[in-house]
Formats: C-alpha cells, structure tokens, sequence
C-alpha cells in the first residue's frame, strides 16, 4: 500500500476487514474523498457492502409494487 492510500483515522486504520467482515482487497475497495464534507484525506469504503445495500435497496423497491 502506498504512502497516498493510507488510512490515517484511527481505530480504522490497523483494520483488516470492514465493519461487516468483508476483508480489505485492492478488488473490494473503493477510495475517495468527500471534500463536500470536508474531509483532505481519502475515506477507505467497501464495495461489497455497497453491493449488499444495493441489492437490498432493490429487492425492495419491487416488493412495494402492486400491479392490477
């Protein structure tokens, strides 16, 4: 990992895995920052969690449909 993607926030910075459980790879990490909040260094997120609440949002999102 380089210098420029390292997480500086503690206690998430020594973390192997996300809040979920999903473990840190370059495939399932996204980095960013969110200069609207005002933040000056990237913030570390998970893609497959992103994809979980995704499919999630979906899959209810169709259940409210009524058709008649």
């Amino acid at each position: 990992m380089t210098a420029v993607y390292a997480v500086r926030r503690k206690p998430w910075a020594g973390r192997e895995k996300c809040a979920n459980g999903h473990p840190w790879t370059v495939e399932s990490t996204r980095w960013r920052i969110r200069r609207d909040k005002g933040e000056t260094f990237p913030t570390r997120d998970c893609k497959t969690c992103k994809h979980v609440s995704e499919g999630k949002r979906r899959a209810r999102r169709i259940s409210e449909r009524t058709y008649r």
